[in-house]
């Protein structure tokens, strides 16, 4: 068979077609990414051989995310992008190649002979649960002799929890005011988030709250934290300059806890992200936590933190019970390199919101435990 067409939803099940019909050995000619129809979702297009003849009669088409070829299952060698080819068809590339790239290793993890069948079990299960392949290979490397599978997974579950960085919950310290800012991208969750954790602290702790927004953007926000201030009866200052916010701190300097809603800003955009560090640097929180959705893919989460700023300190897990799949968030803990203080599992305020434990954590990512009910704050 010289060469095939494959047409699919996604990259992942276009692979998971070729490799299907073409079997492992093969090569991707073309790839691209197209409309169906008007108004239908867009869809993707593979041109792939398993024959490497192939390879050396096809040319190689103007567009796509791989202009060349890529091994489906093997080692993959990187066609250069043509100067002026802009960041499209760079990104495109990469995504394809991490696809086949996993797909690969994936296989090989859950079907490998060196392994024995309770780590193949495992491996398999934490396939299905949304795992990278270098943290599936990761953890059964840490899996000592298993004679089981529940074995297996008693020990993954510790793997994973030993490789889960938790950094404790914010802190309420007596006489003292602390400011506690939540910053982030956009639609991750922060106002709920803030929602929740001063409800919490009001109702458990009974803390005296505070809260301060500089979201002015977005009506909805404003809207909800006033709602949440009458219920609780706790202050809300809207803040629309840097030049404001310490104004609003003093008024509310009796509060044990001061929570600071930051409006969501692309990471992209430097000017917003420009006005975000002045209200910071303004108003000199004692934390700041970074907050983060479940729903996001990994590879978002190390650059949108690193244009956040050095001052934040910790993460918060969002919209676990939104995710499709709950083993990427590892990859998303690890890659923020901080350490984790809050996952949320849901919208209801004050619950659905838990201190992050390694190991509720680790069992809620291999499917031992259920989103809730959880130990809430």
């Amino acid at each position: 068979m010289p060469t095939k067409t494959f047409i699919a939803r996604t990259w992942q099940e276009a692979l998971l077609m070729v490799k299907a019909e073409l079997g492992d050995g093969a090569v991707i000619l073309t790839s691209a990414s197209r409309a169906a129809r008007p108004g239908q979702p867009e869809q993707v297009e593979i041109t792939a051989s398993n024959e490497l003849d192939a390879v050396a009669r096809g040319k190689p088409s103007t567009g796509g995310a791989a202009r060349q070829l890529a091994r489906v299952y093997g080692k993959t060698q990187p066609t250069p992008v043509p100067t002026g080819a802009g960041g499209t068809l760079e990104r495109e590339l990469g995504e394809l190649k991490e696809l086949v790239r996993g797909l690969s290793l994936r296989t090989d993890l859950a079907q490998s002979r060196d392994f024995e069948p309770p780590l193949r079990a495992l491996a398999a299960r934490m396939q299905m649960l949304g795992f990278s392949p270098e943290r599936t290979g990761q953890v059964c490397s840490l899996v000592g002799k298993a004679g089981s599978e529940a074995e297996a997974m008693a020990q993954a579950v510790d793997a994973v929890a030993g490789m889960m960085p938790v950094g404790g919950p914010i802190s309420a310290v007596a006489a003292q005011c602390r400011v506690v800012a939540l910053v982030g991208p956009t639609g991750v969750g922060k106002t709920t988030t803030l929602s929740k954790l001063a409800a919490s602290f009001k109702v458990a702790a009974k803390a005296r709250i505070g809260v301060i927004t500089v979201d002015t953007y977005r009506l909805g926000a404003t809207e909800q934290l006033r709602t949440l201030a009458g219920i609780l009866e706790v202050p809300v200052r809207i803040v629309m300059t840097p030049g404001e916010i310490q104004a609003a701190l003093r008024e509310l300097r009796e509060c044990d806890l001061v929570f600071i809603d930051t409006a969501g800003r692309s990471p992209k955009d430097a000017m917003r992200m420009n006005e975000l560090r002045a209200f910071m640097l303004a108003a000199q929180p004692d934390e700041t936590h970074f907050v983060f959705p479940a729903t996001h893919h990994p590879r978002q989460v190390h650059a949108a933190i690193e244009k956040f700023g050095a001052g934040v300190g910790r993460l918060v897990l969002t919209k676990l019970d939104e995710a499709a799949a709950l083993g990427p968030a590892l990859d998303i803990v690890l890659g923020a390199g901080k350490p984790l203080s809050y996952i949320t599992t849901g919208q209801n305020i004050p619950g659905d919101i838990e201190v992050a434990d390694s190991h509720r954590l680790a069992r809620l990512l291999l499917g031992l435990d259920e989103l809730s009910p959880g130990p809430q704050i």
